[in-house]
């Protein structure tokens, strides 16, 4: 399984469990650009919602 960040305007794709305005359960979150090619099996099927905030440079 893998997540990626196609976007190049400075935007960080952050993935969460919860749905409208429950933002919790982060699961993780990908720089512009990059891509995760191993996710741990125990995030599959869970990201259920997808936001795209400014870069903070803590993500992978």
């Amino acid at each position: 399984m893998s997540f990626s960040n196609s976007s190049n305007s400075g935007y960080e794709s952050h993935y969460y469990t919860g749905i409208g305005n429950d933002w919790g359960g982060q699961l993780l979150c990908v720089e512009a650009g990059s891509e995760v090619n191993y996710v741990h099996p125990d995030f599959r099927n869970r990201a259920s919602s997808l936001r795209l905030l400014k870069n903070s440079g803590n993500c992978y």
